[in-house]
This record gives structure tokens, sequence and C-alpha cells, in this order.
């Protein structure tokens, strides 16, 4: 949380711009960009940049100190701070500033800003072109000290003084904001001495609303003009080898009875300009006249209209004196039809009251009628598509799906949630274990080396691989084994030397001798084949798929049972709103029969 605590220095001057920077706002921005500019303000008091944010008050470099608050632990906000061994400061030694001093300190502060400087130089630099080729502007001077003609102590400078057609002419550029005190005072001020004051912006926003409150006490004590110097007129002074200026002025126009406005925009030179003698101000278009003879063309015309509308109001009393007699013979004949009257048009009425419920009534029947109807088509569609439907509620249930499997329905499928979730998780765990199974002995088969064969005594026999990795298997095996010497084979007498494996440890010793061969018949060659694990692993899939559609079948059942029970119910509703309508419009008939009735009673009466 942000510390609230008063700041010493609550605003900074950005030399750059000549803007006020205002501290609590300024440290409401990320921490990113305070942080930027925290490095850009080190860079300056190093001397590695020229100064962007100084003091108003002693124009020294500013820095930031501080950091975030979080939860109100840190003792020291961020803030701007002097340096450490910086001179002395209104702020640091509290000198008892006046306010009026204190504007002006910040006002002449603003005024020393790197864009004030640029574009005052070159305000300066295109009358001095006007000079020398209109001969029109003289005696131009920059920041000239100006003193009062009563009060030698008073003394204004502003940002350019001089002579305009042998009028003299004060202009003060407005970057910054502005207090109205000091611009009330300053325009008392040149007023006195004879001047005429210009004042100039730099930019200027339409909306009167987000506009700077300073800006208006400019511009509309000055025939509602507002003059601006920007890139755009800096580039048609050096076409015109004169200060061109951008002119914005209220045009005020009449709108029914309405005074409407709008800014408009023209470029203008002093030349265009009018200077009015008795207030010394300077403007293109007096639209402070030009509202003025609005409202009195307005005040004219609503004086007519109001004119006009008492000759009616009077031409109308005439009348109604005429009338009066013809009315009062009236009045009698009026009194006695007007209880008969009443009581039919109140009767008419409350029948039509009746008939507006009973339409409303009516509406909201075939409302229902309607919504029931797209309930039975859905069903339909889902019941002419069952099977589509079930597999999408399983992908559901079982979590390969977010979208919901039956549009709408969203207690049936809560329903098949709850019943059929955990049968769905453990039949499809029961799956991918079988299947995992059935594929890694599908993959140890199909590792399995290639055997030799060898014919001893027209039997044929298999000779086993002596490999460590089938060791324990050919050892579970060796009863069915028998060896023979490597040498003994392919020899007459090779039969001879074919002999049985008795025991468990005949079968090691035949094992690691690698003059022996071990051989098995071809008739028991599952020893090295993995076909009846196989088998069986099928066969657990084949009952787990049995298992998989009679669970599906379930689903399919349920869905199908809840569904055509639902519809069962709408086709009764139907029946039900549709009767309740067929007595609404019979009931209608009557009550515009006796409607009719009345207003025939009604016309007689008129």
């Amino acid at each position: 949380m942000e510390s609230s605590r008063k700041l010493t220095i609550e605003e900074v001057l950005n030399l750059e711009t000549g803007e006020e920077v205002d501290a609590y706002q300024f440290f409401k921005k990320p921490l990113d960009e305070v942080t930027e500019v925290r490095s850009e303000l080190q860079r300056a008091i190093a001397g590695f940049r020229t100064p962007l944010f100084v003091c108003y008050y002693c124009k020294q470099n500013i820095r930031i100190r501080g950091g975030k608050f979080v939860n109100g632990r840190k003792k020291d906000s961020f803030h701007f701070a002097h340096l450490k061994d910086s001179a002395a400061c209104h702020i640091k030694t509290n000198n008892n500033y006046t306010q009026e001093q204190v504007n002006s300190i910040k006002y002449n502060g603003a005024k020393e800003s790197a864009l004030h400087i640029h574009l005052k130089e070159l305000i300066a630099h295109y009358l001095t072109k006007n000079g020398a080729s209109k001969n029109e502007v003289t005696n131009i001077e920059i920041e000239k000290v100006i003193k009062g003609r009563q009060l030698e102590k008073e003394w204004r400078k502003p940002d350019i003084n001089a002579f305009f057609r042998g009028m003299r002419i004060a202009i003060e550029l407005q970057l910054s904001t502005t207090w109205l005190s000091v611009i009330t005072e300053r325009q008392h001020f040149y007023k006195e001495q004879g001047f005429y004051m210009l004042w100039v912006f730099h930019k200027f926003n339409l909306d009167d609303e987000i506009r700077k409150l300073t800006y208006n006490d400019v511009i509309f004590t000055n025939h509602h003009n507002a003059f601006v110097f920007d890139e755009e007129c800096i580039d048609k002074s050096n076409l015109e080898n004169d200060l061109v200026l951008k002119c914005y002025y209220k045009d005020y126009f009449q709108n029914g009875l309405e005074i409407g406005d709008r800014w408009v925009m023209t470029y203008v030179t002093l030349a265009d300009l009018t200077f009015d003698p008795n207030n010394l101000k300077v403007y293109f278009h007096d639209s402070k006249k030009q509202k003025h003879k609005i409202a009195q063309a307005i005040a004219r015309e609503q004086k007519i209209r109001f004119e006009k509308e008492e000759e009616k109001r009077l031409a109308v009393e005439q009348a109604q004196i005429v009338q009066a007699k013809l009315l009062e013979q009236q009045r009698e004949r009026e009194q006695r039809l007007q209880l008969e009257y009443t009581r039919l048009r109140d009767q008419i009425s409350d029948l039509n009251e009746e008939i507006k419920d009973l339409k409303e009534k009516k509406t909201i029947l075939g409302l229902k009628i309607s919504s029931a109807k797209d309930k039975l088509t859905n069903n339909t569609a889902v019941l002419a598509d069952l099977t589509s439907y079930t597999e999408k509620a399983y992908s559901y249930i079982l979590g390969e799906s977010y979208t919901s499997p039956i549009p709408n329905k969203y207690a049936l499928v809560n329903t098949l949630r709850a019943t059929f979730s955990d049968p769905i998780k453990q039949l499809q765990l029961e799956l991918q274990n079988a299947t995992s199974g059935r594929n890694a002995l599908l993959h140890m088969q199909a590792l399995l080396p290639k055997v030799e064969s060898l014919r001893i005594a027209d039997t044929t026999y298999h000779i086993l691989p002596c490999e460590d990795a089938y060791f324990h298997r050919l050892r579970e095996s060796w009863r069915k084994m028998k060896c023979i010497p490597k040498s003994a084979v392919d020899t007459l007498f090779s039969v001879f030397e074919l002999r049985s494996i008795t025991s468990e440890s005949d079968f090691v010793e035949a094992f690691t001798k690698n003059n022996v061969y071990l051989l098995i018949d071809s008739k028991e060659e599952d020893i090295l084949s993995y076909s009846s694990p196989i088998e069986q692993s099928n066969d657990a899939l084949s009952r787990l798929n049995l298992q998989l559609t009679a669970l599906k079948g379930r689903i399919q059942e349920k869905i199908k049972i809840t569904l055509e029970a639902e519809n069962a119910s709408i086709d009764q509703e139907v029946f039900q709103f549709e009767e309740s309508q067929y007595e609404i419009d019979h009931a209608l008939s009557k009550l515009e029969t006796e409607i009719e009735t009345y207003r025939e009673a009604l016309a007689d009466l008129g």
C-alpha cells in the first residue's frame, strides 16, 4: 500500500519540456518506468547528459530516493530529493515565500526548459525575418526586463517584446501550468505599460472538458482565440519568411433557439490580427462579439415568437367567448349522457384488460409450446443418433472431451457421470494395462534370436542360444533339452553322442561349455516363444472389450429411457397447453362480441 504522507518536494520541473511533474502522480507509475527515469536523473547528476528534472526554486538536479511500499512496512516510499551536498534551497531552508512569490518562481522556472528556450528563439528568429522582408516588426528583444511606469520595483521579463507597426507587443510562451493569478497579474502589468499581450501555446486540445483550466483562462479572456506555435507553424514560417501561428477560435452559430459552437483553425501572421487599442488585446476572430450578436438574434426571434403566440392566445380566447354560449347549451345534454358514457367506457376498458391478459397468457402458452417442441426435436435427434451420442458421453465421462455430449441436458449428463465415471475409469485402466502387457510380449517376441536347426537320426532339433539373457528362461525347461558336443555334429556316430539333460546342474554345465550345443526337439520350440502369454493377453483384451461394449450399452439405454420418458412428459404438456389455447380463443371470441355491443351503444350516445 502506497504511503500517504506529505512529500517535501511535491512537484519538480522537466527541463526538457517545461512541464510540471507532480510527485504524487509520477510515483503511481509502474516500477519499471520510475526506475528508468531514476537512472536518467543519475546520468544527469554524473554529467553524462543534460539536466532533466530540476527543483523549481533552486534549479539544482533532483534525484529519486526510497522504494515501493509493501503492506506499509517500508520506511521510505519513492520521493524526489536534493543531492546530499547541494546548495541552499527554499524547500531545504524553509524560507517563507508568499504564494505570489512561489508562483512567480515556478513560472519563471518553467521558462528555462529546453523546449521553451528553443521555441522562444525560433519565434524571435521569424520576427526578425519579418523585419527584414516586410519591415513590420522592429526592436525585437528576448527576455528584456520591462520596468513599471508607476512602481520602479515592479518589473517583468516577457519571453519576447517588439514593435509591430509601431505597437509594442509582449509575447509569452505557455507550455505548462500557469496559475490564474499569474495570468491576471501579467495581463494587467503589460496593459499598464501600453503593451499588447500575446499568449502562445505549443499544443492545443479541442476538447473543452479535457483542456487545462489555465489554458481556458487565457483563451476565453482574449475574444476566445488561442494562438499555437508548433512544428507545422515552423514549416510555414520558413516558407513565409515571417512568424506564422495557428489560431484556434470559437465559431458560434445559431441552432434553433440555442447557441452552437465549434473550434476553427487557421494560419495567421501578425498582419492578420486585430489589435484592440482599448483593452490592448490581440485577436483574429472576435468570437465574443459574434456570440453576443447571435444571442441578440435569438432574443429577437424569441420576442417575435412570443408576440405571435400572444396573438394566437388572444384569438383563441375570443373564440372561446363566442363558443361559451354554445357550450353552455350542450352541457346539460352532456351531463345526462356522461354517466351512461362513462359506464360503457369503463365496461369496455375492463373487457379490454381481460382480452389483454388472455392474449398474454396465450403468448406465454405459445412460447411454452415452441420451447417444448424444440426439446422434442432435440431429444429426437439424440435418439436417432444414439450410438454417436453414447460415444460422446463415454469420452466426456472419461475426460477426453470437455464439451457437453448432449446439449442442454446438464442434469442427464451429470447423472451419467455420477453413475458411470468409476466403472469407465476402472475399465479403461484395465484396457490400458492389458494392451501394454500384450504390446510388451509382442516386443519381447520380436526380439527373440533366430535359431539354427540341426537334424540327427531323422529328428530336427533347434540349437538353443547360449546367451545370458535367456539363461533363466532355458533353465526352467531343462527336462526338455538334450546336448551334443559340437565335434560330434555331422559325424556318423552323432546319434550316439546325443544325450539328455538329467538335472539342473547338468544344464548349467552344458550351458557354460562352448564345445557343446544345447538342443530341443522342434515339437517343443515354444520354450523360446511367447505365443501362449500373447494368446492369453488377446483373450483378456477381448473380454475387456466385451465389457466395454456392455458398459456403453448401459449408457445408451440410460440415455434412451431418460429421453423417451421426457418426450412422453413433454407430449402431455403440449397437449395441455394447446387445450388451454383453445379455451382462451373461445373466451376471446365471446369478449370481442361483447365489446362490439358496448361500442355500438356508445356510438348511439354520440
